[in-house]
């Protein structure tokens, strides 16, 4: 990727509403907090909202850009650069040819873009007039920040990042293989034990792959291994992964414990999103606790009608149907499978249970003695299958409500720690 673009060409791109162009052509490492000339008083995320404000028509491809910025460090908290009081954004109806009788009008100086965005919703709110739309919108963006809290991001220098780089393609030095689906990859094993305990254990130890400085991953293809190292080395890619190859590089940095890295490629995930990537993605985010992908996830399938089509088909993965809060069906066969274990269980408990009372009370020949034994000795039998805590899919109707109570807390704080679905750990042959 060219790091060469100038800042005019991120902000045209932003005006023009193509974040496509915008997600190709902005340089690692882009600096969020600068102005441009036209509008100088504006970083690219101010100018995005402003755009979406002022332009009726840029409404629906904003929130998009703005969500994508924030995801690359925009902060929402930095101040507009003005401290000209006089510097404003005005909004009038197009009925009003002057604009005098239904300006609105907000200004710049001391405004974050969160209490700029709280200042014109409250500005609207007191007008007289129908600005819905505009609410609506600036609604919606208020919810982005929600979802995106800001992250720390450091500003390198691109020297720094070039001295890094030559580092790993210095491959004459390298003394670590890693065997891939397709092909072997390199690196140094002292930059990999120090990132990662899993394979510094690994390097260290007596096994083949400390005696021979070799480590077999046959289910991972070179690409993937190639970018989880470029972003070890260097934070960065020049390339253009698709979202599979990422995916691929996510699973290394998660299996071998590489924090640094992982939410490097959570955010490189969050600009793929699509209706062709949802499901591999939203798989990867649910299986590995990722909560900012989930969140994007969660909001991406929601919106989406092809998502939604996809989720009523069935055809998503049951990790993926829970994270947008649908649980999936069960099969009359697999409920009686269940309930067939379950019975067989019971039974075979009491029948040790009534040997098991019956020898321990031979000498007596009464019978409530002998029953009292029988049913403490079952009932002792059977609650360890009520002690399982592994978490399943539900499957009879009284899980239902609970099940919607445990969804509706995703994300929240203030959720009850007690609220669990009623499940048993069958064996995987009875699960969908």
């Amino acid at each position: 990727m060219d790091r060469t673009v100038g800042k005019e060409v991120i902000f045209g791109l932003i005006r023009l509403g193509d974040l496509a162009a915008l997600k190709k052509f902005t340089p690692p490492g882009f600096d969020w907090t600068q102005t441009d000339d036209e509008c100088p008083h504006c970083t690219p995320l101010q100018d995005a909202i402003v755009n979406g404000l002022i332009c009726q028509t840029k409404r629906e491809s904003s929130p998009a850009i703005i969500e994508w910025l924030l995801q690359q460090g925009a902060d929402p908290q930095q101040k507009f650069s003005s401290s000209n009081t006089t510097s404003s954004i005005m909004l009038w109806k197009r009925s009003d040819t002057e604009g005098s009788k239904t300006k609105v009008t907000v200004p710049y100086a001391g405004h974050s873009s969160i209490s700029f965005i709280l200042a014109w919703l409250k500005a609207l709110q007191e007008s007289s007039l129908d600005w819905s739309s505009a609410q609506r919108y600036l609604e919606e963006v208020m919810s982005l920040f929600a979802q995106n809290p800001a992250q720390e991001f450091v500003k390198l220098h691109p020297s720094f990042l070039d001295q890094w780089e030559a580092v790993l393609e210095m491959t004459d030095t390298h003394n670590v293989t890693f065997e891939t689906a397709d092909g072997e990859v390199t690196a140094h094993d002292h930059i990999l034990m120090a990132t990662s305990p899993v394979l510094k254990a690994m390097l260290q130890s007596t096994m083949k792959e400390g005696s021979n400085k070799r480590v077999q991953i046959k289910d991972s293809p070179s690409a993937g291994v190639s970018l989880f190292l470029e972003m070890l080395y260097t934070t960065a890619t020049r390339a253009e992964p698709d979202y599979r190859t990422v995916l691929a590089a996510l699973d290394l940095a998660h299996r071998w414990q590489v924090q640094n890295v992982l939410p490097l490629l959570e955010s490189g995930l969050l600009g793929l999103l699509s209706v062709d990537s949802f499901a591999a993605i939203a798989e990867a985010a649910a299986l590995k606790g990722l909560e900012r992908l989930q969140r994007s996830c969660a909001s991406f399938g929601t919106k989406s009608t092809e998502v939604q089509e996809m989720l009523k088909k069935g055809s998503l993965p049951s990790v993926v149907c829970k994270l947008l809060g649908q649980h999936t069906d069960v099969s009359l066969e697999q409920q009686l499978v269940i309930l067939l274990d379950l019975g067989q269980n019971i039974i075979l408990n009491f029948i040790v249970a009534t040997l098991a009372a019956m020898s321990a009370v031979q000498a007596s020949h009464s019978l409530h003695t002998s029953m009292i034994r029988i049913s403490t000795q079952w009932m002792t039998a059977c609650s360890v299958i009520t002690h399982f805590s592994i978490d399943q899919l539900p499957v009879f109707s009284w899980t239902e409500e609970n099940l919607q109570l445990q969804s509706s807390c995703f994300g929240e704080d203030n959720c009850d720690e007690t609220v669990q679905t009623f499940t048993y750990p069958w064996p995987q042959q009875a699960k969908p």
